[in-house]
């Protein structure tokens, strides 16, 4: 039972190591591919749209 907990911990563990590597790489990859004024942009139309104050530092 003992050596079934330690393997289950250890692979958990595994897999959240995989689970940040993975959400660091796609948030590095998109913020990489977007340029920022298209993003300020769609930000913006939406802030229009729905009437919203939104300050852009």
């Amino acid at each position: 039972m003992s050596e079934t907990m330690d393997s289950f911990e250890k692979q958990f563990v595994n897999m959240e190591v995989q689970a940040e590597f993975m959400e660091n790489a796609m948030a590095g990859s998109t913020s990489l591919s977007t340029p920022e004024g298209d993003v300020n942009h769609l930000m913006q139309q939406v802030t229009d749209d729905y009437g919203l104050e939104v300050f852009f530092f």
